[in-house]
């Protein structure tokens, strides 16, 4: 989100300006590189939103530095008016870690829905799965699993009832 000022703070920024979003590789850049095309500024805001997708990061490394998994990025906006006055925006405060690949899926093993004929509304439902895997030194690793319910009424059914998603904290031992 690139917070933009009011035709009334700024009228330059309008007609004309426009923005860019460049980031920087912490780990083994040596400049910021502009990514994408540049946005043309047609509305004010303090949460006004600018994107670019991973085709375009990519496509905008020069020969040779691609990001590698473990890279940390930084990320900014630079803001030009109509008259051509540049401003660079303040790198992001998040860090953002470079990490293409998806982790492992792990497996559902157990749980009282393999082995009731039947649960209803008062049973409590139990759930058991296989470790999930982020593999790579530099992997970015899991937070939490997330987990839903869908109440199957019966198949192909638009009375089907999907509870919402609950955050499920990792283990803290090993699964075994």
């Amino acid at each position: 989100m690139i917070p933009i000022q009011t035709n009334a703070e700024d009228s330059t920024l309008f007609l004309g300006g426009y923005t860019n979003i460049q980031f920087y590789n912490l780990t083994r850049g040596v400049a910021w590189v502009t990514i994408g095309t540049q946005d043309s500024l047609t509305q004010a805001g303090v949460d006004e939103i600018f994107y670019r997708t991973i085709e375009e990061i990519e496509a905008a490394m020069s020969p040779g530095s691609s990001l590698i998994l473990g890279d940390s990025l930084e990320i900014r906006a630079s803001i030009t008016d109509r008259n051509g006055n540049l401003t660079y925006g303040t790198a992001s405060t998040q860090k953002l870690v470079y990490d293409p690949v998806a982790p492992v899926v792990g497996q559902i093993n157990g749980g009282n829905m393999f082995t009731a004929d039947a649960l209803y509304s008062n049973d409590t439902l139990s759930i058991q799965w296989s470790a999930f895997v982020d593999e790579g030194d530099d992997a970015s690793g899991f937070d939490y699993y997330q987990l839903a319910f869908e109440k199957v009424t019966s198949e192909g059914s638009e009375a089907n009832n999907f509870y919402d998603w609950e955050e499920v904290e990792l283990p803290t031992v090993p699964y075994e």
